[in-house]
C-alpha cells in the first residue's frame, strides 16, 4: 500500500511538471514560444524579431539609425543650401533660386527718386503714307522714307530703315523734313550698324536696351551709373530679340533728350513692342529710387 501511494505521488508530479508551469518565476521554459521576441528591432527596418529567448529585454535598442544626432548642420550658406545633415540624411539640399547674392552688397548712396518715360528705335518699315527726304549735316539725302516715321525718327533720336541701316539724330540743318514736335528741320547721320545696332548715345557710345536711360545732364552727369531697386529682380519678356532676363537695377546715362528735365528720365527700352511691354510692369510716370556708386553694379 505504501509502495502505490509513493508510486502515485511520483507520477503525480511527473504529469505536473510536463503539463505547465505556474508562473511564479521569472522564467518559463514551455512559453518559449520560439517567437521569442528579443525585440532587437533594430529599426534599420529590418525588425529582425529573431525568435530566441525573451529576454524581456526587449532590447529595442531602437537605433534608429535614422540617429537623428541633431547635428542639424543648418549650413543655410545663403545658397539657400540648408543641407540639414541631420543624419537623417535629408539632403535636401534645396539649392534655392535667390542665388543672387548681389542683393547682400550694399544699394549705395541714395541719390533721390526719379520718374519715367521710355523711347525706343522706330523701324521704318512699320510706316507707310507720303514720301519724304532724310539728310545729313552736309545735306546729302541719305534715304527717301515715309513722313510718319520721321515724326516718330525726330523723337526717339535713332532709326532703322529698310535697308539695315541705322540712323541718328545730328542737328538742325537747312535741309532736312521739319518735325512737327519742335518745328525745327533735322539732320541725321548714318551709323556702322554693327558698333551701333539701337543707335547711339549723347558721348557717340552705342545705346543698351534696357540699361540706357536718357536723363537731363545738368542733373545728372552723363557716364553716371544708377542703380534702381524697384527694377532688380524684375523679370524682363523676350521681345524682338532682347529681353528674357532678370533685370539686376543698374542702368548708364547715355543719352539726352530735349524733354529731360531734372528728375525726369527716359527708359530706352529698344523696340515699340518691348516698350509696350514694359508699360505692363512700370507705366510711364511711375517712380524709382535710385542710387549712386552702387557695388551692385560693379560691372558698368
Amino acid at each position: 500500500m505504501k509502495r502505490s501511494m509513493i508510486f502515485m505521488t511520483a507520477l503525480l508530479m511527473l504529469v505536473v511538471g510536463a503539463a505547465g508551469c505556474v508562473k511564479t518565476t521569472t522564467y518559463c521554459p514551455a512559453d518559449d514560444d520560439s517567437d521569442t521576441n528579443n525585440s532587437t528591432s533594430t529599426n534599420n527596418g529590418t525588425d529582425l524579431n529573431n525568435g530566441t529567448t525573451n529576454n524581456a529585454n526587449n532590447t529595442n535598442n531602437d537605433i534608429n539609425n535614422d540617429t537623428n544626432n541633431g547635428t542639424n548642420n543648418g549650413t543655410d550658406t545663403g545658397g539657400g543650401t540648408d543641407t540639414n545633415n541631420g543624419t537623417g540624411l535629408n539632403n535636401d539640399t534645396n539649392n534655392g533660386t535667390d542665388t543672387n547674392n548681389a542683393t547682400d552688397l550694399p544699394k549705395g548712396t541714395y541719390f533721390g527718386t526719379m520718374w519715367n518715360t521710355y523711347y525706343y528705335v522706330p523701324l521704318e518699315s512699320d510706316y507707310s503714307g507720303s514720301v519724304v527726304t532724310i539728310y545729313d549735316s552736309d545735306c546729302n539725302p541719305i534715304a527717301d522714307v515715309p513722313d510718319d516715321f520721321t515724326q516718330d525718327l525726330c523723337i526717339e533720336g535713332s532709326g532703322r530703315l529698310d535697308d539695315g541701316r541705322v540712323v541718328n539724330y545730328d542737328g538742325s540743318c537747312g535741309c532736312g523734313p521739319v518735325c512737327n514736335y519742335n518745328g525745327r528741320r533735322l539732320c541725321y547721320r548714318v551709323l556702322d550698324p554693327n558698333q551701333y545696332p539701337w543707335g547711339a548715345g549723347a558721348s557717340s557710345n552705342a545705346l543698351v536696351p534696357l540699361h540706357s536711360i536718357a536723363v537731363d545732364r545738368n542733373f545728372i552727369s552723363l557716364g553716371t551709373v544708377l542703380y534702381m531697386e524697384e527694377w532688380d529682380g524684375v523679370t524682363i519678356p523676350a521681345v524682338d530679340g532682347i529681353g528674357g532676363e532678370i533685370h539686376d537695377g543698374c542702368f548708364t546715362a547715355d543719352d539726352v533728350g530735349g524733354a529731360i528735365n531734372d528728375d525726369h528720365f527716359d527708359f530706352f527700352s529698344g523696340s515699340h513692342d518691348m516698350w509696350r511691354a514694359l508699360e505692363q510692369i512700370y507705366p510711364t510716370g511711375s517712380r524709382f529710387t535710385v542710387y549712386t556708386d552702387s557695388p551692385r553694379c560693379a560691372g558698368y
